[in-house]
C-alpha cells in the first residue's frame, strides 16, 4: 500500500459553505459572517472564544479544536462495526404440535410442555415450574429451575423430568453458530431444590422426540454451520437409555442422514415418522417438487439399538410427518406426486420387508394439499382449494384404497380432528375475525354429512397451536384461538351431534381437579368454576413466571417492574433485597395504562428519591404513528406492603429520541435523566438546508441544522408538575445527559472558520427547575463521562486522515473507513483527561490503537471501560469484542490495558454495567463480575449462566439482573 503523509481534510459540508462565500457561526449559517450567534435561553457567555471570531487553525491558550466528526455524504462504516444487538430469544411457549388421529399409539409418548402427576402440575416453558394442585383454589408454586434456553417439551418419569431445550447463539466472530440442543435430567423429588442430575448436548436443533419403553429417540437438524455439526446439512436420530430411576442418561445409538441438496447454513429437509417397531425417514429430492425416498429403521430390539432396513423410492414429495403413518402392519404414504397428490400403501412384515400394495392418484392438486389425518381404516386430507377442500379416503382394503368424493367446507380449513365416526373441522370464513367449528358424521365415509356449524368471534392461531381439547364425560370442548391480541380457549358445550359456544378461558392445557377446571398456560395456572359456562369464574390464579423488565434498589427493598413485551399490562412488585426472585412480593401495585388493547409499552428508567419512585411510560399501537401521550407515574413506597400511586401525569413532550445521525461522535449519557424530583429529557431535531447554485437547483448541503431541546419537568408537587424548557439551534453532535453531583452535563460542537470544530461542555443547572440554565465551555473533544471520584472529564477528539489506496487496501487496513475515487479516508481517536473545574486544563491524552471507534464507553469509579465492536474486512476476517480498561484518573495520567475476557463466552452482544470498583460484563446469557479494585490487575470472576439480561440494577452489595420471564438473579459484588 502506498504511503503518503496523511492529509487533514476539509469536510464536504464546510467546503460547500466556503465555496458559497458563507461562514459558520455556532452551527447556524450567516450571510456576511455575522458574529452574534444565538445563545440558549438562560445561557451565559462561553468561557472559550466564540467560533465566529476564529480566523486561524492554531490553538491559542484555552482554545481547543478538533477535526470535524461530521460524516456528511460519506458512506462511512461500509465495512464498519457489527451490530451490538443480541440474537437470543425468549423461551418458546408453544405447546407440542397436535397429532390428532395421526398420533402414535399409547406405547409411544410425545414430549409435552405440561404434565400432571397426582396433585402436582409441571410446566416446562420458561424453565421448569412445579405446582401443588391438591387444593385447586389454593395452588402454590413448589419450585422452579432455570434453563435459559428455548423449551422443546419434557417427559416425566417418577421423580425425573427429562427436558429438551434448544439454543441459537450467533457467533459474531466466526462463520459458525452456537446452535445446539440439550437433554436435561432434573430430579424433582424435592421441588424446592430441583437438581440437574444429567445433561447431554446434541448438535443442531431438536425438532422431534419420542419415548418408547425406556428409550428416548431424539431427532435433530444440523445446518452444516453450527457448533460440533457435520459439514453438510443433515438430520440425526439419537437414542438414549432413560431406564435409570436416578436420572442417569446413556446414549445408545446414532444415525445421520445428509441432505446434499442444501448448502451450509440451510436446514435439512428430512422428516421422521414413528411406530412401536420402526422409524420412517423421508429423504428429500433435489427440490420441493422432486420425489422422496423413505428409509426404514428397525428399533424393534427395544434397547435403543437402531438398524437400517428397507428403502422405498419414487414416492413423490414428502416434507411433513403427517404424510406417513403405519397402522395394522400397513404403511400409508400421502405424497405430493406432481401434478396430483398420491396415496400409496405397503405391507410391512418387518423393517427389511416392506412390500408395495397399491397407489391411488387423488383428485387433489399436489400444491393444494395442506394436511391429513389417518384414523384407522380412514384418512382425511384437506386442501387450500376453495371447493372440494376436504377429501375423505377409504382404507378399509389397503390393497384397494378409494377416494370417497370430496366435501366443500366454507372458507379455509385450518385443522381437522377425526374421533370415531365424527370429524371435527376448524375453519376460517371471510376476512372478518370469525372462526367456525363444524362437526361431520363420517359413519359413511363415502358421504360425510354436516351435523352442526358453530361460528364464534376470533382469529386463528398457528397450526402447531391448534389442538382441540375434549372432555368427554363433562361434554366440553376447548378450542384455541386469538382473542384480540391474546391467545385464549373458546369453551363449547359438546356432544357427538351438537356444539354450542359458551365462555372463554386463558390459553393453555386444561385439567379437571375436584370441582374446578384448571388452565395451565405459559405463565400462569388459573382455577375456574364452570358452573356458569357462559361466564367462567376464576377462583385462583398462580403466576408461574413474571416478565420482570427492570428493577431498582431502594433502602431494604427491591422494586420490580413487571411488563410484558407485547402488551399493556404494567405493575410494580416490592420484595426484600435478599428475596429478589420471590414469587410472594410484600407489596404490589397495578399501574393503569391508557391505550388500545392491541398495544405495547415503551418504558423509561425508574428513579428513586427517598420513598418515592418515578418512571415514564407510553402506550403505543402496532403499525401506527399515533402513540398515547407519555406519562410519568409517581409511586409512594412509605409502606412497602401497600404502595400507593400518588399521581400519573401526561407529559407535553414526546418520548422519542434522535440519534447522532451522520456523525462519528461517540454518544454518551442518556436521553432521560432524573435529578431529585425532576425529569430531564433531551430531544434532537435534525433538518437539512437546501442550497442552490452547485449541482443545480435543489442540491442538498449536509449542514444538518441541529435543534436541541432540554425539557425539565418538576414533580415537587406530583399532582401538579411544572415544565420548563431550554432550546438552542447551534449545536451539532449533542451527546446525552450525564448527572454528576446534582448537575447535568452534555457536550456539542460548533464549526470553526477553517473547517475544524470546537467542542463545548454544556453545564445544565436544574437547581431551580422552573428556571434551568446552561453554560458552555470549550473543551478538548466530546464528553464521554465524568469520574465520580475526581470529577475529571473523559473526552474524545477525532482526527480525520486521507491517503491513496485501493478499496481492498482501504478496508483491510482501516476497517472503519470511506473509500472514494482511489482515496481512503478514516478517523483516529484520542481519549483526553480534562479538568474543567476552573480554567480548562488538558491533563493527559491517550490515542486509541488502530482506528476502531468505541461502541460504548462506561465510567466506573476511577476507571473507564472502552468497548470496541466487531470489524469486518473484505477477506471476512472478523476481530472479536475488545474492551480496554482505562485508569489514571487519580494520578492525572491516563493508562490503558486490554481486559482478558477469555473466561467469558463472547459470541453474542456484550454489555458492561459499572458499579464502583466492580462491573457486570454480559454476553448474551453469560455474565461475569469484574473486580478492578487494582486497575493494573483486574480479576474476572467465573462465568455465570444467568440468562438474557433485560436490565441490570445494583447497590453497594450486589447486582440485580432482570431476566424477563425467568425472574431476577442476584449476584454479589465479589470475585472469588
Amino acid at each position: 500500500m502506498s504511503r503518503l503523509a496523511p492529509t487533514r481534510l476539509t469536510p464536504p459540508r464546510h467546503r460547500l459553505l466556503q465555496a458559497l462565500g458563507l461562514c459558520l457561526a455556532a452551527g447556524a449559517v450567516y450571510v456576511g459572517c455575522a458574529s452574534d450567534p444565538k445563545q440558549p435561553s438562560g445561557a451565559s457567555s462561553p468561557d472559550g472564544p466564540d467560533a465566529s471570531d476564529a480566523s486561524d487553525a492554531s490553538n491559542a491558550p484555552g482554545d481547543f479544536l478538533s477535526d470535524d466528526p461530521e460524516q456528511g455524504g460519506y458512506e462511512w462504516g461500509s465495512a464498519g462495526t457489527g451490530g451490538d444487538d443480541g440474537s437470543g430469544g425468549a423461551p418458546s411457549d408453544t405447546p407440542p404440535e397436535d397429532q390428532g388421529a395421526n398420533a402414535p399409539s399409547d406405547a409411544i409418548e410425545r414430549a409435552h410442555a405440561f404434565q400432571t402427576a397426582g396433585n402436582r402440575f409441571y410446566s416446562f416453558v420458561s424453565g421448569l415450574a412445579v405446582v401443588d394442585g391438591a387444593a385447586p383454589d389454593q395452588t402454590r408454586l413448589l419450585g422452579r429451575y432455570r434453563t435459559h434456553d428455548l423449551s422443546r417439551g419434557m417427559y416425566l418419569r417418577g421423580n425425573i423430568v427429562y427436558g429438551l431445550t434448544f439454543r441459537r447463539d450467533i457467533d459474531r466472530f466466526t462463520t459458525h453458530y452456537d446452535y445446539s440442543s440439550r437433554l436435561l435430567a432434573l430430579d424433582v423429588s424435592d421441588p424446592a431444590a430441583i437438581r440437574q442430575v444429567g445433561e447431554i448436548r446434541v448438535p443442531g436443533e431438536v425438532t422431534d422426540s419420542y419415548v418408547i419403553g425406556d428409550v428416548l429417540y431424539l431427532v435433530s437438524q444440523e445446518n452444516g454451520a453450527c457448533t460440533d455439526c457435520g459439514a453438510q446439512p443433515r438430520t440425526t436420530i439419537t437414542s438414549f437409555d432413560i431406564s435409570d430411576a436416578a436420572g442417569a442418561v446413556k446414549a445408545v445409538g446414532h444415525l445421520a442422514f445428509e441432505d446434499p441438496t442444501q448448502g451450509a447454513g440451510s436446514a435439512p429437509r428430512h422428516t421422521v415418522s414413528v411406530s412401536e417397531q420402526r422409524l420412517y425417514v423421508a429423504i428429500p429430492g433435489a427440490d420441493p417438487t422432486s420425489t422422496s425416498d423413505i428409509q426404514v429403521v428397525d428399533i424393534s430390539a427395544g434397547t435403543g439399538t437402531m438398524r437400517l432396513g428397507a428403502s422405498l423410492h419414487g414416492l413423490g414429495s414428502i416434507s411433513q410427518r403427517w404424510q406417513m403413518n403405519e397402522s395394522g402392519g400397513v404403511l400409508r404414504v400421502l405424497a405430493r406426486a406432481y401434478p396430483s397428490a398420491t396415496l400409496s400403501t405397503f405391507t410391512v412384515a418387518s423393517a427389511d420387508s416392506v412390500t408395495p400394495l397399491a397407489a391411488l392418484e387423488l383428485q387433489l392438486p399436489a400444491d393444494a394439499l395442506q394436511g391429513a389425518r389417518f384414523d384407522g381404516a380412514h384418512a382425511f386430507a384437506y386442501s387450500s382449494s376453495a371447493t372440494a377442500n376436504l377429501v375423505p379416503l377409504d382404507l378399509t382394503d389397503p390393497a384397494a384404497p378409494k377416494q370417497a368424493g370430496a366435501v366443500t367446507v366454507p372458507g379455509e380449513v385450518l385443522h381437522i380432528d377425526p374421533r370415531g365416526n365424527r370429524l371435527y373441522v376448524r375453519h376460517e370464513v371471510g376476512t372478518e375475525p370469525r372462526l367456525h367449528v363444524s362437526t361431520f358424521d363420517v359413519s359413511d365415509v363415502q358421504s360425510p354429512a354436516l351435523l352442526v356449524d358453530a361460528p364464534f368471534e376470533g382469529r386463528t392461531l398457528g397450526w402447531s397451536q391448534s389442538t382441540l381439547q375434549f372432555a368427554e364425560p363433562e361434554g366440553l370442548l376447548f378450542v384455541p384461538f386469538l382473542d384480540s391480541s391474546d391467545r385464549a380457549l373458546k369453551l363449547f358445550d359438546w356432544t357427538k351431534d351438537s356444539l354450542e359456544p359458551r365462555g372463554t378461558l386463558p390459553y393453555g392445557a386444561v385439567f379437571q381437579k375436584q370441582q374446578r377446571w384448571l388452565s395451565l398456560g405459559t405463565s400462569a395456572l388459573t382455577s375456574f368454576d364452570l358452573s356458569d359456562r357462559d361466564n367462567p369464574r376464576a377462583t385462583a390464579d398462580l403466576q408461574l413466571t413474571r416478565p420482570i423488565e427492570s428493577t431498582i434498589a431502594t433502602g431494604e427493598y427491591l422494586v420490580r417492574r413487571v411488563a410484558a413485551s407485547n402488551a399493556l399490562d404494567l405493575s410494580l412488585e416490592i420484595v426484600r433485597k435478599n428475596a429478589g426472585d420471590s414469587f410472594t412480593p410484600e407489596g404490589t401495585l397495578a399501574i393503569p395504562v391508557q391505550g388500545a388493547e392491541n398495544g405495547y409499552l415503551r418504558l423509561g428508567s425508574m428513579h428513586a428519591d427517598g420513598s418515592m419512585i418515578y418512571f415514564e411510560h407510553q402506550a403505543r399501537v402496532h403499525g401506527t404513528g399515533s402513540p398515547e401521550a407519555p406519562r410519568v407515574s409517581v409511586v409512594d413506597l412509605s409502606d412497602p406492603k401497600a404502595p400507593r400511586l400518588v399521581a400519573q401525569d401526561a407529559l407535553p413532550m414526546p418520548m422519542t429520541e434522535t440519534a447522532l445521525a451522520a456523525s462519528a461522535v461517540i454518544d454518551s449519557g442518556s436521553a432521560e435523566v432524573f435529578v431529585g424530583k425532576s425529569l430531564i429529557r433531551r430531544h434532537l431535531d435534525a433538518s437539512e438546508t437546501v442550497m442552490e447554485g452547485l449541482a443545480g437547483a435543489g442540491a442538498v448541503a449536509a449542514v444538518g441544522d441541529r435543534h436541541v431541546t432540554i425539557d425539565v419537568v418538576d414533580f415537587s408537587s406530583p399532582t401538579t408538575p411544572s415544565t420548563s424548557t431550554l432550546e438552542w439551534d447551534d449545536a451539532f453532535g449533542q451527546t446525552g445527559l450525564i448527572a454528576h453531583q446534582g448537575k447535568l452535563y452534555s457536550s456539542h460542537y460548533e464549526p470553526a472558520a477553517d473547517g475544524r470544530v470546537r467542542f463545548y461542555l454544556d453545564r445544565i443547572d436544574v437547581t431551580d427547575p422552573a428556571h434551568p440554565t446552561v453554560e458552555k465551555t470549550n473543551i478538548p473533544g466530546s464528553l464521554l463521562g465524568i469520574d465520580p471520584d475526581t470529577g475529571l472529564l473523559l473526552t474524545m477528539t477525532y482526527t480525520r486522515h486521507q491517503e491513496p489506496a485501493t478499496y481492498e487496501e482501504c478496508h483491510t487496513e482501516h476497517g472503519y473507513a470511506n473509500f472514494a475515487a482511489g482515496s481512503c479516508e478514516w478517523f483516529s481517536y484520542t481519549l483526553n483527561l480534562v479538568d474543567a473545574s476552573g480554567v480548562v486544563e488538558l491533563k493527559s491524552s491517550l490515542p486509541l490503537e488502530g482506528n476502531r471507534p468505541p461502541s460504548e464507553v462506561a465510567i466506573g469509579h476511577g476507571v473507564a471501560y472502552v468497548r470496541f465492536g466487531t470489524r469486518y474486512a473484505p477477506d471476512h476476517v472478523v476481530r472479536g469484542w475488545k474492551v480496554d480498561l482505562v485508569s489514571g484518573f487519580s494520578t492525572g495520567k491516563l493508562e490503558s490495558r486490554e481486559l482478558d475476557l477469555n473466561g467469558l463466552d463472547l459470541t453474542g452482544a456484550l454489555s458492561i454495567v459499572p458499579n464502583g470498583r466492580y462491573a457486570m460484563i454480559s454476553a448474551d446469557d453469560y455474565s461475569s463480575v469484574l473486580d478492578v479494585t487494582t486497575p493494573g490487575s483486574p480479576r474476572l470472576g467465573p462465568q455465570l449462566h444467568l440468562g438474557f439480561p433485560e436490565d441490570v440494577a445494583y447497590d453497594d452489595q450486589q447486582f440485580y439482573v432482570s431476566l424477563g420471564e425467568e425472574g431476577v438473579a442476584t449476584v454479589p459484588l465479589q470475585v472469588e
